[in-house]
């Protein structure tokens, strides 16, 4: 052991509230082994802190990196950590060490499963890093438990191992571990029968786990557990170093001894325990077994088991059951018991032989967790599986990872993939997502990707559902094929925790047919209305004009209303027709020579009535270089046009509107300003749908809430884009980019 100062030389945020703190190491001269832990001690807190200036930490680092060794901190309020975080890079701290003995055993021959909970980890990192560092033939399974994804450090290494040696597993839990881990994840799966178990984390986990591991059958001499905590002062369990460390055999029982009684102590709260002759007469029976049971202990003292059958389970359960354990094995299942007054219990139950000199069983020593809520729970989940599973529409739920978990048959009908080919697939990987030109979308753009991003960012409980809401998406079904789909996702919360997403998706073929039929319905009405609209205009302007006669005064007025009427119609039906060009994709685009300073002046001379009636100032300023460009006028003039009445309609009497022009290199930079009413900041993110228009306006003149709309469509045509910014009651700018050529 040394004892010696370390600089801070380095911190690295690791996961969240986690923080790796590496030191350097004076004269390279300190040696540790893989799993061994150090005391350091602060000089001076500038935080006080009641349980002192030290700390055990574990060391993360490898036994070779000889220059440093680095410890992982979870951040909390204790002021020596506080401290240690602050404290500024270069600082000194006091260093003892090294100290423990939970290393890597020499022989590498038994396979190591490791139980990390949270921030015990840390000392299996260094055992992974030394043992692939010098290709040692381990084989390392870890089930690694944690409260929440963000605040896992070391995910992405443990992935990088699993990659990288194939003798290297790891299972991550994002939960209390539970029996039901252990059995089904390690035991369930491995073909292994005497691993040694490495065990480190919080102490109640701890604990947990090894009366867990004991009631399973393993055996205490394999179970290997951190000697130092390093959560709470002072706290610690019982080690195979201790018993290293007894040398009279007398104390080795004694202690044996203590830790059975506070073994059965504690399997007494939480366990019904009993004892039963080879009859399966009851002998024994603890309190906890009295309680659940309902019955009083001289009731059910020298009463058979078949006292709380239920009538449940078949004759063959049993019969597999004493055939189990009368050769002598351990038998273990989930029994549904009766109590005294008819109620049902569920228990979990591990029945081992106890046997005498011969070997042979002389009783049977029961242990049976209740598990009846669990069970109730699994009822509830089965039935709300079945509904789920009965849904006209798609639907898929994924875990925290975005691994799929269940499907709906319409899931199946939908897109070809039975369950069992999907479940424990990323969804995002089964369900593939294109746009109408067939192109993949983008992983970061699906909308269930949006509700993983958004539980990261946001408080659990404001984490929105999202839908495709106009969006064109077509999912491919499993033999290629594909088909437009309307998509709501949502975010499955348990408590504040997130637990993964459930998304809804339908087949909207039939809404898209309805939608291309309203489609060409309004471009055959637009040009059915264009003929009498465009005869009326003919001949109001011809009476105006005075073209057959001399008009008296009440004539004139009522025909130039005749013809506002009329133009305003006109109008209308060529922004439907513009409409249904956009949508039928028959917009076609001619290109000729266009002065931009010139058109700009014939747009804004297109609309000086209006301006002139409401005295808008119109100013204008385009670069004095600026070129001829190559595009399409009549498309352009629709664009200005649009820009142009709305920044004219709603600014207020008196206001201005500028139009500012210039070329960077081969691209057009147009913008329209106003002093107008402004856009409300929750209408922005809907300025370019049909058929909207902002609240603030709707009462400030007439609009079919399609020019923006029409806008943005007509400038993409013309391989352009629109940007803009706005605030209210301030005014609005528009910002157009379009090429100088197109």
């Amino acid at each position: 052991m040394k004892l010696f100062k370390a600089p801070i030389i380095s911190r690295k945020e690791i996961a969240e509230h986690t923080v790796e703190v590496t030191f350097a190491v004076p004269a390279h001269d300190f040696e540790f082994q893989a799993g061994q832990y150090v005391r350091i001690t602060i000089p001076e807190l500038t935080i006080p802190d009641p349980r002192g200036n030290y700390r055990d930490f574990s060391i993360v680092s490898s036994p070779n990196e000889r220059a440093a060794f680095t410890i992982a901190v979870r951040a909390s309020e204790s002021g020596f950590k506080k401290t240690l975080l602050e404290l500024p890079l270069g600082s000194e701290v006091q260093v003892t060490g090294p100290h423990g003995e939970f290393t890597l055993p020499k022989n590498p021959d038994r396979p190591i499963v490791y139980i990390a909970g949270g921030i015990g980890i840390t000392p299996f990192m260094s055992h992974f890093q030394f043992a692939f560092e010098e290709q040692l033939a381990y084989k390392f399974i870890v089930l690694y438990s944690n409260t929440a994804l963000a605040n896992t450090p070391y995910l992405a290494e443990l992935d990088n191992f699993a990659k990288q040696h194939h003798d290297f597993t790891v299972e991550k839990i994002f939960a209390p571990i539970e029996e039901k881990h252990i059995r089904e994840r390690i035991m369930g799966v491995m073909e292994i029968t005497t691993p040694l178990w490495f065990l480190a984390g919080p102490p109640a986990m701890i604990s947990l786990v090894r009366k867990i591991l004991l009631a399973l059958g393993v055996s205490e001499g394999t179970i290997h557990i951190e000697e130092f905590l390093g959560y709470e002062s002072g706290s610690s369990i019982p080690s195979q170093a201790i018993a290293r460390r007894v040398q009279n055999r007398e104390e080795v029982l004694k202690l044996q001894v203590a830790r059975a009684e506070t073994l059965l102590d504690a399997l007494s709260k939480i366990a019904l325990i009993s004892e039963d002759d080879l009859e399966g007469t009851i002998t024994f029976a603890n309190d906890k077994f009295v309680e659940i049971a309902k019955y009083k202990r001289e009731e059910i003292m020298g009463q058979n088991h078949r006292i709380l059958k239920s009538g449940y389970h078949p004759p063959e359960f049993f019969k597999e059951m004493w055939a189990t354990i009368s050769s002598g094995r351990v038998w273990h299942g989930e029994v549904k018991n009766m109590a005294k007054d008819g109620t049902y219990y569920w228990v979990d139950s591990v029945i081992a032989p106890v046997t005498g000199d011969e070997g042979r069983p002389v009783s049977y020593l029961s242990v049976r967790f209740p598990i009846t809520e669990r069970k109730e729970l699994e009822e509830v989940k089965a039935k709300d599986e079945a509904v789920l599973a009965s849904i006209g529409d798609g639907l898929a739920a994924t875990d925290e990872e975005g691994k799929i978990v269940l499907v709906s048959k319409s899931f199946t009908k939908l897109l070809g993939w039975e369950p069992a080919e999907v479940k424990g697939r990323l969804f995002t990987d089964v369900v593939q997502a294109v746009d109408e030109n067939g192109s993949a979308i983008p992983e970061s753009e699906r909308l269930i990707y949006k509700i993983f991003r958004q539980h990261t960012k946001l408080m659990i409980a404001d984490a929105p559902s999202v839908t495709t809401d106009g969006m064109n998406i077509y999912y491919k079904r499993k033999d290629g094929t594909r088909f437009p789909v309307g998509i709501t996702v949502s975010p499955i919360l348990i408590g504040n925790r997130f637990a993964g997403a459930v998304e809804v998706f339908r087949d909207v073929t039939k809404e898209k047919g309805i939608d291309q039929a309203k489609t060409e319905f309004v471009s055959l009405a637009s040009h059915q209305l264009r003929t009498p609209l465009t005869t009326v205009n003919w001949y109001s302007e011809m009476l105006l004009r005075t073209e057959i006669g001399k008009s008296i005064e009440k004539q004139k007025e009522y025909l130039e209303k005749i013809h506002s009427g009329s133009q305003r119609m006109v109008g209308l039906v060529n922004t439907l027709l513009n409409v249904s060009r956009i949508e039928l994709g028959t917009l076609s685009v001619e290109s000729q020579p266009v002065d931009v300073a010139q058109f700009i002046q014939e747009v804004i001379k297109e609309q000086d009535q209006q301006i002139d009636e409401k005295k808008i100032t119109i100013t204008t300023n385009i670069a004095k270089d600026m070129p001829v460009i190559e595009t399409d006028p009549t498309l352009l003039r629709m664009i200005f046009q649009n820009l142009l009445s709305n920044a004219v309609k709603y600014t207020a009497a008196g206001g201005r509107v500028g139009i500012a022009v210039s070329v960077d290199k081969a691209t057009v930079l147009v913008a329209f300003s106003d002093t107008g009413y402004g856009i409300p900041k929750k209408d922005q993110d809907k300025v370019f749908t049909k058929m909207f228009r902002a609240d603030n306006v709707k009462e400030k003149g007439e609009g079919t809430g399609l020019g923006l709309y029409i806008v943005k469509s007509v400038l993409s045509a013309l391989g352009g884009s629109i940007q803009f910014t706005s605030e209210e009651q301030k005014g609005t700018t528009f910002y157009l980019t379009f090429p100088l050529t197109h």
